[in-house]
């Protein structure tokens, strides 16, 4: 099948803008409805991304203005006669510096597809391409793999190939003059790539992070690390603005204070943001909820599995380092005390189980008020002290076991 093409230019960059030039086959114009993803995979909120769209234009072959029809609030149909292919031009707004946004200035571009490259519907299986020109003194890199195979950021024009819609769009983008890192982990490429305006992390210390994590988590699954290669776009932000992470198939996305070097608590919470997304890797992007294997992008999709998904990985955040010798049993237990004393004093976590707080994730845990913490719960902090309960359950069964680790390994294999 030909692919989708798009086409990315951030020359604009200093305007905060983003141009990107969707060419849709022949074979799909007709009637087609081009669509922008409404939420981000691994984040169960519904975004307004459409709402950074600046303006949206169409030609066809002989480069006719070509009417796009609105349908909804974040999507276009083509003419049913409209002669193919077509080329939609769209200009982003892209300010918005978190792990689910674009945010393109000076520095750099980080580029997040579903909020930046519309998809044909019905054409879900589709493959992907993806241009992009980086700016003079500027490299490329993705979590795509590109079309000559080349794993480390490109200083030229480069090509990115996704399978179908979903890879495209559990992927990413960043483009800069960064610092960055390649490294292998016993023979599989990892790539830590850091873009801050406050300078960098000590990267010999990220690069023997990572390998420690990387083994202590390989541990619980045979073994087996399901990937070719990992990259880790890392972005800085303010303190204000806290850190997180976003898991994707063959990397993830993280925001860190810019000063986490500074202060060993700080080192130490980047240590567990990266053992929650790289256990992510087995749970969640393949031990997925069931509801989650064939996903809508223009609506929720909901499911009753995220204690499991993110809770039993939260538990795993700060036991990985501590297996890899990276943190001490104290910090250990005292995250794990904090966190049972946060569920025993929640009033939501007594009125809603976390099957229920799973399913309104849409509703519940990122859109939050005042009186959130007596109405619901988190999957998150609630799931992991009930994975640890299971943890001591199960070690008190069998103490010869592996605890919940073996669940996971039964799970895996």
């Amino acid at each position: 099948m030909e692919p989708v093409r798009y086409e990315v230019d951030v020359a604009q960059r200093l305007q905060h803008l983003v141009q990107v030039r969707v060419t849709v086959p022949a074979d799909l114009c007709p009637g087609a409805v081009l669509s922008v993803p409404t939420w981000t995979p691994g984040s169960y909120v519904e975004r307004d991304y459409v709402h950074h769209v600046q303006d949206i234009s169409a030609t066809d072959a002989d480069g006719a203005q070509v009417e796009l029809l609105p349908e909804g609030r974040s999507a276009w149909a083509f003419p049913d006669d409209v002669h193919g292919p077509v080329t939609v031009e769209v200009e982003w707004y892209a300010n918005d510096l978190t792990v689910r946004t674009n945010h393109v200035d000076d520095h750099h571009a980080l580029i997040i597809p579903p909020a930046t490259f519309p998809y044909v519907r019905g054409a879900e299986h589709r493959p992907c391409e993806v241009t992009i020109t980086p700016t003079p003194g500027h490299r490329v890199w993705s979590l795509l793999p590109s079309t000559d195979g080349h794993v480390d950021g490109r200083d030229a024009t480069t090509t990115f190939v996704a399978d179908d819609v979903l890879h495209l769009i559990d992927s990413a983008f960043e483009v800069g003059d960064l610092p960055s890192r390649s490294f292998d982990v016993d023979g599989v490429p990892h790539r830590w790539v850091h873009a801050s305006h406050a300078g960098t992390v000590d990267l010999d210390r990220i690069e023997a992070d990572v390998t420690a994590i990387s083994r202590a988590a390989r541990a619980v699954f045979d073994d087996e690390l399901p990937i070719d290669s990992y990259t880790f776009l890392c972005v800085g932000a303010d303190a204000a603005a806290g850190g997180g992470g976003l898991e994707h198939r063959d990397g993830s996305v993280l925001m860190l204070p810019v000063l986490t070097d500074a202060t060993d608590d700080g080192i130490a919470r980047t240590r567990s943001l990266i053992a929650h997304e790289y256990l992510h890797l087995w749970n969640v992007k393949r031990l997925v909820p069931a509801e989650l294997v064939e996903l809508t992008f223009d609506r929720p999709t909901h499911t009753t599995g995220l204690w499991v998904a993110e809770g039993w990985t939260a538990y795993y955040d700060d036991l990985l380092p501590t297996r890899a010798g990276l943190s001490d049993a104290r910090r250990y237990v005292d995250r794990l005390r904090d966190d049972l004393r946060w569920v025993q004093a929640s009033p939501g976590a007594r009125r809603q189980s976390v099957t229920q707080a799973s399913w309104h994730a849409w509703t519940g845990l990122y859109v939050r008020d005042e009186n959130s913490v007596n109405s619901g719960t988190s999957y998150y902090t609630h799931g992991a002290v009930l994975a640890a309960c299971l943890d001591l359950l199960i070690r008190a069964e069998a103490s010869d076991g592996d605890g919940l680790d073996e669940a996971f390994r039964l799970l895996w294999r």
